[in-house]
């Protein structure tokens, strides 16, 4: 994990503008990275219009950006599960934009998955974009879905406490937040600590769509600055319906 900024310095030397940039991956060796054009960022230089926030110019100094340039690292480095299952597209790359400590965009790509586009959205215009948002019905509908290798119990809580729903694991965080927001999952659940890498992208996507993700109490989550930030303690509830939270919530008060 590291935190650093790309900054545009005045010809004093002191910092001018600063986007801060949150990784899961560690750079040994930080860099101050100066682009010439960091005064006035329009991230319609981007080839995504939409991104210029409810039409104004975001100031450089309000933005995190959160990146997970490899979510599903057991599944990548293992590749094929024991019976068999394919386990890449699991893998995803994640990147996050942050402002007031609340996802504004995100980018989900997939890049095992031949020819799907790259997925992400603008959450004050609800424009998703390389994937259409479903939510669960029929068979579907009856699955949460929970990670595979960090289950923190939640397959049997899914038993004991969200029945008739069934436990659906599945590898990396920013797969299962594409598995509710394809309708193939009903909702995705975690009962203890995850990193805010693990869940920004996902949850700028799903909130775009109408839905939410929020801790296992149903509280909003915060996305600040500072490494006493970087963990999520009390798990999660994803869902592109509001109310499934607040039903999934009630029945996980105890937990």
């Amino acid at each position: 994990m590291f935190e650093y900024q790309i900054t545009r310095d005045n010809p004093d030397g002191k910092v001018k503008n600063a986007i801060n940039i949150i990784s899961e991956e560690t750079n040994p060796k930080p860099q101050k990275i100066i682009p010439n054009n960091l005064n006035n960022i329009d991230m319609s230089t981007m080839g995504m219009d939409e991104i210029n926030y409810l039409n104004q110019v975001l100031n450089p100094n309000d933005i995190t950006i959160i990146i997970d340039p490899l979510d599903a690292t057991k599944e990548f480095t293992e590749e094929t599960d024991k019976d068999g299952t394919d386990m890449l597209p699991y893998v995803t790359t994640l990147v996050c934009f942050v402002k007031d400590n609340t996802p504004i965009a995100g980018i989900i790509n997939r890049p095992f998955v031949k020819n799907e586009p790259i997925m992400w959205s603008v959450v004050a215009t609800n424009s998703i974009h390389g994937v259409v948002p479903k939510k669960a019905e029929g068979n579907n509908a009856k699955y949460i879905t929970v990670s595979r290798s960090h289950t923190g119990d939640a397959k049997d809580i899914v038993k004991e406490y969200l029945g008739p729903h069934e436990s659906l694991p599945a590898g990396g965080a920013g797969y299962k937040s594409y598995l509710v927001l394809t309708g193939q999952a009903d909702a995705y659940i975690h009962v203890t600590a995850i990193k805010v890498w693990d869940l920004c992208a996902g949850h700028a996507l799903i909130k775009a769509a109408g839905g939410d993700i929020t801790d296992k109490s149903g509280n909003e989550l915060l996305y600040k600055n500072g490494k006493e930030n970087y963990k999520f303690k009390n798990g999660l509830i994803a869902s592109l319906d509001n109310n499934d939270i607040k039903n999934i919530a009630n029945k996980l008060k105890d937990v």
